[in-house]
């Protein structure tokens, strides 16, 4: 695992968090291990301009990469690189603390998970990548839901395990390559601990993140996703279909919300 604070930006970088905000973006995106333009992943993450930024499938070269590139933009890094897809990113304008690797207990790719610090409040981050279901050649598309169905116990248990390695009171936000599609139990699970779909929370239409050619035919799907408590309200949600990646960047403006006095 590395940490970095990049010492040029950390003075600015102190001072800018220093100053009491309530908004937050939020982006989370699986850039493809196989992914070959990642100048242009630079690019899609610096025009979205998020403060926090959750990433999957990140390699050792794509870490190389884009903490170089990204620099000037997020002076906190933490990465959690692996082969294939296995790795994970976290880029932000606040310090990162408490930064650690959750092996995965069930699934393949476990979770990455650390803290910021947010109107002097804890902010709880997850950063999930969940079991995948792998288009299979000459597979039509019901064959390929029936698979989903399938394999969804399994990212019910992925995502029972990280609730069990969260805080379960205060601010959270779990985001990432959910793997799933809306309405399963994953999900349901999420939004049964008080989590809320940012997506949905909108109250826009759902767009599909990930997209997918095979045998002539292409798949789209809705698998990204940004779950935050309902102390957020969402101001802004986007989908940005475009990109090196088999998956699309997911961009969520949140707005915190003052705590319930009793």
């Amino acid at each position: 695992m590395i940490i970095r604070a990049m010492p040029v930006l950390l003075l600015l970088t102190l001072s800018w968090t220093s100053a009491r905000t309530e908004e937050l973006t939020v982006l989370s995106y699986n850039i493809n291990y196989g992914n070959v333009d990642l100048d242009e992943t630079c690019r899609l993450i610096r025009e979205a301009d998020a403060d926090l930024v959750a990433l999957q499938e990140v390699t050792p070269a794509a870490e190389e990469h884009l903490s170089e590139c990204l620099a000037e933009h997020y002076a906190h890094q933490a990465f959690q690189s692996g082969q294939a897809a296995t790795g994970f990113g976290f880029l932000s304008r606040w310090p990162l603390e408490d930064v650690r690797y959750h092996p995965p207990e069930h699934g393949w790719f476990g979770s990455f998970l650390a803290r910021i610090q947010f109107n002097d409040e804890s902010l709880e981050l997850a950063n999930v990548h969940l079991l995948p279901t792998i288009p299979e050649r000459g597979e039509g598309a019901l064959r390929l839901l029936g698979r989903y169905m399938q394999l969804e116990s399994t990212r019910i248990k992925e995502v029972e395990s990280l609730l069990a390695a969260m805080p379960s009171e205060g601010l959270r936000l779990v985001m990432g390559d959910f793997n799933t599609i809306p309405g399963m139990g994953s999900l349901q699970l999420l939004e049964a601990s008080g989590l809320v779909d940012a997506a949905t929370a909108h109250g826009g239409e759902r767009a599909n993140t990930w997209s997918w050619s095979l045998d002539g035919w292409t798949v789209s799907l809705c698998l990204d996703y940004i779950f935050a408590d309902q102390r957020w309200r969402v101001d802004a949600f986007k989908v940005s279909a475009e990109g090196p990646s088999d998956h699309y960047p997911v961009v969520a403006r949140l707005f915190l919300q003052s705590a319930p006095t009793h």
